[in-house]
């Protein structure tokens, strides 16, 4: 666990976050960033929303969603539903518990980040997926575009305070606090 502006963020297994409940939290988010590995080196999978922000494909959790989880499932709906089953295959699939935090390797990641006295919480997933995932994009009502960085052109827009969402923010304050290597 590091500590960075008042919150923490850590990892989580995804039996943890299936089990994740809204309980006392007064505001939820979760997301994913797919991404794909070409030439040994890890490519993310980003969009532009309707505001204009990069952001993962994701969003706020519900009162009524009891588990982050199904709020992911809704989420992910919503954004891509051409992708859901798929992005959920490969989360199944890749369900491993994280052994060694400071690997760059992993095939699924999931960060949380806590704020606000533990009553906000945030989860990331990093997930790999295989680069065909890109042709099947089609724009939603949430997802304008789909831009692919590699992880060095993505770490300099974390850097440099681009327009980010959350999930992106996340990312950042993960990557300044040596968590996960880009």
């Amino acid at each position: 666990m590091i500590h960075i502006k008042s919150s923490s963020i850590y990892f989580i297994t995804l039996s943890e976050l299936k089990n994740f409940e809204i309980g006392s939290i007064q505001h939820g988010r979760i997301g994913v960033i797919p991404f794909f590995i070409e030439d040994n080196t890890k490519h993310y999978i980003v969009n532009t929303s309707n505001r204009g922000l990069l952001s993962d494909f994701g969003g706020g959790i519900g009162r009524k969603e009891h588990i982050y989880f199904d709020g992911f499932k809704r989420e992910l709906s919503e954004e891509c539903p051409y992708w859901t089953d798929y992005i959920f295959e490969k989360i199944e699939q890749n369900n491993k518990t994280i052994t060694d935090l400071s690997s760059n390797n992993n095939s699924l990641e999931i960060l949380c980040r806590e704020f606000n006295n533990s009553k906000t919480k945030y989860i990331l997933i990093l997930l790999e997926v295989d680069k065909h995932i890109i042709d099947s994009f089609k724009p939603s009502k949430e997802v304008y575009t789909l831009q692919v960085f590699k992880s060095p052109d993505l770490y300099r827009l974390l850097e440099f305070n681009y327009k980010l969402n959350n999930g992106l923010t996340q990312l950042k304050l993960a990557n300044k606090g040596k968590l996960i290597s880009m």
